[in-house]
């Protein structure tokens, strides 16, 4: 089971309501927002780890002392804690999915001027994610289907812990009846997707290892108040 939260952390503006999660949150993260520039950052980046505090207390696992290390390709990890995190925020929205097998999520908020999406789909896609654009007639459904192979590819390069150290070329989504499937060569494991249908301004999407099918990849979500 994947279990994934989501917040809006626009309510983090509030000084007192930020000051007191801010006290809450590990040193690694306090260091990493005293960098920081743009409140909004900031917001951002508490916002991620409150929620995996959150996700932490709801499988009754200690979260006082929270220490991070990386484990191969320099992804985040949990030192002493038996469970598998990642963790994604866009435009005002902060993500968290654990499991108890590898996990990598992604979360997009959908922007509608300013990208070539079929020049970008035509340069950094597979043959096949880019038909899955260029053959819709509507530009909000090139869009939408831009931002949706987008998320869903970023989630399996979090996953790998590659990130954008893995190009974009090196692996295709298939989208098809029965689900969704990662096409790669890293190595032999077999990798799903499965899409989160929030709203209509972002695309949500995690990537796991399942044992069986595409079924297998089964959601808990909850969005919470910060």
């Amino acid at each position: 089971m994947i279990k994934v939260y989501t917040a809006d952390t626009d309510i983090l503006n509030d000084d007192g309501l930020f000051s007191s999660l801010y006290n809450r949150i590990s040193e690694d993260r306090q260091k990493t927002i005293q960098r920081l520039k743009f409140r909004k950052d900031r917001n951002l980046s508490l916002g991620v780890e409150i929620l995996l505090i959150h996700a932490l207390e709801n499988e009754n696992i200690d979260t006082q002392g929270l220490v991070f290390s990386t484990v191969q390709n320099g992804k985040p990890c949990l030192v002493n804690r038996d469970i598998q995190f990642n963790l994604s925020h866009s435009g005002n929205i902060s993500m968290c999915a654990i499991s108890d097998k590898e996990i990598g999520c992604d979360v997009e908020k959908i922007e509608k001027r300013g990208r070539d999406i079929l020049r970008i789909a035509k340069n950094f896609f597979f043959d096949n994610e880019y038909r899955y654009i260029s053959d819709l007639e509507d530009e909000d459904e090139r869009i939408d289907m831009f931002f949706r192979l987008w998320t869903l590819k970023e989630s399996f390069m979090k996953v790998t812990g590659l990130g954008m150290a893995l190009p974009l070329k090196d692996f295709s989504i298939e989208i098809n009846d029965s689900g969704i499937y990662v096409n790669h060569s890293l190595n032999d494991k077999i990798y799903y997707e499965k899409e989160l249908h929030l709203d209509n301004e972002y695309k949500y999407a995690v990537c796991s290892l399942c044992d069986d099918s595409p079924v297998c990849i089964k959601t808990d979500l909850e969005t919470i108040k910060l």
